[in-house]
């Protein structure tokens, strides 16, 4: 064969291996730059998902405290009216022993007046 055509040969060898490696290349590059953009969007759905988690999460964070403030609050109101009954029953209980005090304090003071006038009709009796 002609040195030539093995020349040309070679050269034509060497043109398709370098226009099959851009090609391998220019593949490549577009795979990577596809599988680019799914990454992106996993993590972009990655992202959104656990944002909304989080959202959901704060959410009944929120609820459960607001649930707890309300127990607690009908707790004390509870405990409150409990305390206001008693109160109400002792006072009332002030108030019943304050009046048997005063009636007794009368009596007393009747009892006495009576005395004081029995005193005074026994020394008018002794003096006349």
């Amino acid at each position: 064969m002609n040195p030539m055509l093995f020349l040309i040969l070679g050269v034509v060898i060497a043109a398709l291996a370098v226009v099959g490696a851009i090609v391998s290349i220019s593949a490549a590059k577009r795979n990577f730059e596809s599988q680019k953009v799914d990454f992106d969007k996993e993590a972009n759905r990655v992202r959104d998902d656990a944002r909304r988690d989080a959202e959901s999460k704060a959410k009944e964070i929120v609820l459960e405290a607001k649930d707890k403030a309300y127990q607690v609050i009908q707790n004390a109101e509870k405990e409150t009216r409990r305390k206001q009954s008693e109160l109400d029953k002792l006072q009332h209980r002030l108030n019943s022993k304050e009046e048997a005090l005063d009636k007794k304090a009368l009596s007393v003071e009747n009892k006495e007046q009576d005395l004081s006038d029995r005193e005074k009709a026994v020394q008018l009796q002794h003096r006349g």
